[in-house]
Order: C-alpha cells, then sequence, then structure tokens
C-alpha cells in the first residue's frame, strides 16, 4: 500500500513466488510502477486504500513521483489530483482474498491510520494479516494515539525495524507511544500472536 516504484512488491512477487497487489495513487508513479507488473503474478491498482470508498484529494509540496505525495494536508501543497480510494476491506471482498494469508506493507506518508480503520474487518476480525510491515509519519499523522491503541491492544506484536533502535526487539505500547511521538519517521513490523 503506497507502491511507488514497486520495488518491494515485485522483489516479493519474484523472490518468493507469490501474488503481490500493489496499489499506487500517484499518478507518476503508478505509471512507472504499471511497467513493472508482471501480468502472472503482480497486480497493480491506481487507487488509494483509506477509510473510506470514494475520492480524496492527493496532494504534494513539489511535484508527484518522488515518494512524498499524501492524502494528508501539506504545506504548501498547491499540487494536487482527485484520486479514488477505498478500504482495504471492501477489496479484500472484490478480489477474493477472504481465505489468504498476508503480509501487508504500508507507507503512505501519513495516512496509515486511514488505512487501518478501513481494514478492520480484514485484520482484526478475520485476522487475516500474518505480519504489517508499517512506516509511521508521526509530523503528518492525525489522532496518533487511537492508531497506536488499534494496532498494539488488538493482536500483534511489534518490533521496531530503525538502525537508531536495536533491530528486530519486541517493545511495549508505552514504547511504541514515545517512539511515535517525535518528529521522526519509524518503521515497525507487526506480527500476529499466534504466529
Amino acid at each position: 500500500v503506497g507502491s511507488w516504484l514497486g520495488i518491494f512488491s515485485y522483489y516479493t512477487t519474484v523472490k518468493y513466488n507469490r501474488y503481490s497487489f500493489a496499489f499506487e495513487c500517484d499518478p507518476v508513479s503508478f505509471n512507472l510502477l504499471d511497467t513493472l507488473e508482471n501480468k502472472k503474478a503482480m497486480f497493480v491498482h491506481n487507487f488509494g486504500l483509506s477509510s473510506y470508498n470514494g475520492f480524496a484529494r492527493l496532494n504534494t509540496q513539489s511535484c508527484f513521483g518522488n515518494s512524498e505525495s499524501s492524502m494528508q494536508a501539506r504545506v504548501n501543497s498547491n499540487n494536487y489530483h482527485l484520486v479514488k480510494v477505498m478500504t482495504f476491506d471492501s477489496f479484500r471482498i472484490d478480489a477474493g482474498l477472504m481465505n489468504r494469508d498476508l503480509l501487508v506493507k504500508v507507507d503512505i506518508e501519513g495516512s496509515e491510520f486511514d488505512f487501518l480503520k478501513g481494514a478492520t474487518n480484514s485484520l482484526l476480525k478475520h485476522k487475516q494479516a500474518i505480519a504489517i510491515i508499517i512506516a509511521f509519519h508521526p509530523a503528518w499523522t492525525p489522532d496518533m494515539q487511537s492508531g497506536i491503541d488499534f494496532v498494539i491492544d488488538n493482536y500483534f506484536n511489534g518490533y521496531n525495524l530503525e538502525w537508531s533502535v536495536q533491530p528486530h526487539v519486541n517493545i511495549s505500547p508505552e514504547h511504541f507511544s514515545d517512539l511515535l511521538t517525535n518528529t521522526g519517521n519509524h518503521s515497525f513490523v507487526f506480527v500476529r500472536k499466534d504466529v
């Protein structure tokens, strides 16, 4: 989710011989991503995943295609596109993925919790994600605490992937909250507790 140029999606498709679904609503990035598509195993989608089905304003501070476009407001974001969005729960049903174990990677420049809210049935009720790799952007993320509670309090063990902190260390909800209160971006992997 937020595939940009599709490097992670393409790598996992080729390396592990698995299906990959790449979502990118930035028009420039999508055109580049679409050239990488492996028609048999990697499927690219030109829409965003959010907390609702409809349309959203995709903003950028400078230009599209440079990985910084976001549905969150930006200072001096005069450039924008109106893009289609849907919930992951809706996509999962439409794509027939109800009985699949999933690895989910999310890097959407501050809209991570909007994605999670739209994936509640898939991730919590049906517990389809074995793991979620997610990059948080505290400076751009509204309603941070409810997102923290959403991820940690349900069924995930959290591990920090940052170089500045010992990697692959299980972290407490308090430590997770502390990490997200500063202005730096942080990447985490959340693994289902029964895995």
